[in-house]
């Protein structure tokens, strides 16, 4: 009954909600879902349709794939207020209802944190995989995601368990959709798609394509580092062709990634001094799973560090969601630099009210933290 009632009043209020929160520092985490169910077109109601936007949201913070019938998620939706920001019902491009819900990420992140959802959530090295695929023979090829409930996204989740993977498929929401098409996939835009993976805070992806030709199914996968290697899978099921093209594709990603040294290149933005670049510097040489930092550059307000790692940066990274003197961010900020693997800004909170830009042009390279 509060839930109902909160729905009502937010209808009246969302639009003044979303002015007021936009600029007070709130982590806002954004999603659309559909006010009607894939399989059966079944309309949603809106407090069915706000469960499920909280459920993507967790989602989204811990990389899994929970449903409303998981135990774990249940608390949080009984609590549904207590996160929620603003919500709009309106229409998608295709001009099917959706609905837009905005929720405040640091009590959901906090209690994520304290609650079962956390030994769920520490997996490591997550691929996120972009197939463009035929739902049904002759279909127009779309994009498969978590959303879909069919035997081609059930053979990636059991697969994904049975070799110990973080198999992650998207949400194509409109987020996804405005980045990755078919055609992206298709063309294997690379850039493309490891810009979207970084939505999901993974490093490697598999891209390719699910299709029915000459009277049998067949599945062709790239790993983003497999070094061009097709790992191709057929069959007269489409499941079973996918699964074992993601049997050769990982084998292959593994093997790419085991080759690959354990580093991390790193960039910091709003470093406004030299008092800024040397607690960040020594920071980062300091943290857990660090072996030794070294800078790389350090001009504008931005400095680039290369990080020497114990475990893959894909699990280093997971251990940032909460760091005291760095806030993740998902690409280059104003004054950045766009070459690094993972983004950061130092947070206002931690640096002195007054500071002088006395930073040498110059910083050495020494490498800090090793043996």
């Amino acid at each position: 009954m509060k839930l109902k009632l909160l729905l009502v009043t937010m209808l009246f209020f969302a639009s003044l909600m979303t002015i007021a929160s936009a600029d007070n520092g709130v982590d806002v985490i954004e999603v659309a879902v559909p006010l009607a169910t894939e399989d059966t077109q079944e309309e949603l109601s809106e407090e069915q349709a706000l469960q499920l936007a909280l459920i993507q949201a967790i989602n989204q913070i811990t990389h899994q794939e929970y449903t409303p019938e998981d135990s774990q998620v249940k608390p949080f939706l009984s609590r549904i207020e207590h996160y929620l920001v603003a919500f709009e019902t309106t229409d998608d491009e295709s001009g099917a209802a959706v609905l837009k819900a905005r929720f405040d990420g640091v009590p959901l992140k906090q209690e994520i944190g304290m609650s079962e959802l956390t030994d769920d959530a520490v997996v490591p090295q997550p691929i996120v995989l972009w197939l463009a695929y035929e739902p049904k023979k002759g279909a127009p090829l779309s994009l498969l995601s978590r959303r879909q409930r069919d035997t081609v996204q059930a053979a990636v989740r059991a697969l994904g368990r049975q070799q110990g993977e973080q198999l992650i498929l998207p949400f194509m929401d409109q987020r996804d959709r405005d980045r990755v098409t078919p055609e992206t996939v298709i063309t294997g835009a690379d850039e493309i798609l490891r810009s979207a993976s970084e939505r999901y805070h993974a490093a490697r992806f598999l891209f390719g394509i699910l299709a029915f030709d000459q009277g049998i199914w067949t599945a062709t996968l790239e790993p983003s580092d497999g070094n061009g290697y097709l790992a191709i899978g057929e069959s007269e099921k489409p499941a079973h062709a996918l699964s074992q093209a993601l049997l050769s594709a990982l084998s292959a990603a593994t093997q790419a990634s085991a080759e690959k040294p354990l580093t991390a290149r790193v960039s910091v933005a709003q470093v406004k001094s030299w008092a800024d670049y040397q607690r960040v510097d020594h920071h980062l040489s300091s943290l857990p799973g660090v072996v030794a930092s070294k800078a790389l550059r350090n001009e504008g307000d931005s400095a680039q560090f290369e990080l020497r790692l114990r475990e893959p940066a894909e699990t280093w990274i997971k251990s940032m969601h909460a760091d005291e003197l760095l806030e993740r961010a998902e690409g280059p900020l104003a004054g950045g630099q766009g070459d690094a693997q993972f983004y950061f800004y130092l947070k206002a909170s931690t640096r002195p009210a007054a500071v002088r830009d006395d930073r040498p042009t110059n910083p050495s390279a020494e490498a800090h933290g090793a043996d």
